[in-house]
C-alpha cells in the first residue's frame, strides 16, 4: 500500500496477503513482530526482490513509489525487470470486505493478468 509518505507491505497473514496466497500467488512478506502489515523502505523492498509487485494507491495522491521509480534501485527489482508491477485502487483492496467488493477485487485480479502472472493489462499497469 503506497501513500504519499509511506509504503506498507501486507504479509501473508493480512487480509489481502492471505487472499492472494490462497489464490496461488506467493507472498514474500512474513508477519513481523506480530504485525501483519508494516512499513518498508525502498532498500527493504529491494532486499525482498519480488518477482511480482502489487501496488495499492489512492486516486488523489502521488504515492512514494512514483518517486522510487526514478531511483536506480527500483530498476533492480525483479518485478520491474519482468514488467510485473500492478497498480490497484487502495480503497477497494484494503478497506472493503463485503461480497460486492470481493467480487470486484477478484474481477480485477483476473482481468489485470495478476493471477496468470501476465503483463498487467493497461488499466492496471503501474504508472511511474
Amino acid at each position: 500500500m503506497a501513500t504519499e509518505g509511506s509504503f506498507t507491505v501486507h504479509s501473508s497473514d493480512s487480509f489481502i496477503g492471505s487472499l492472494l496466497s490462497k489464490l496461488g500467488r506467493r507472498n514474500l512478506v512474513a508477519p513481523q513482530g506480530g504485525n501483519t502489515q508494516y512499513d518498508l523502505s525502498l532498500e527493504g523492498l529491494v532486499a525482498l526482490n519480488p518477482g511480482t509487485l502489487v501496488v495499492l494507491t489512492g486516486a488523489d495522491e502521488t504515492p512514494t513509489v512514483r518517486t522510487w521509480a526514478k531511483n536506480p534501485l527500483w530498476q533492480k527489482l525483479n518485478a520491474v525487470q519482468r514488467g510485473r508491477v500492478y497498480e490497484f485502487d487502495r480503497d477497494l483492496w484494503t478497506r472493503s470486505r463485503g461480497p460486492i467488493a470481493l467480487r470486484s477485487i477478484f474481477a480485477q485480479m483476473i482481468s489485470s493478468g495478476l493471477l496468470g502472472d501476465r503483463t498487467p493489462a493497461a488499466p492496471y499497469q503501474f504508472r511511474p
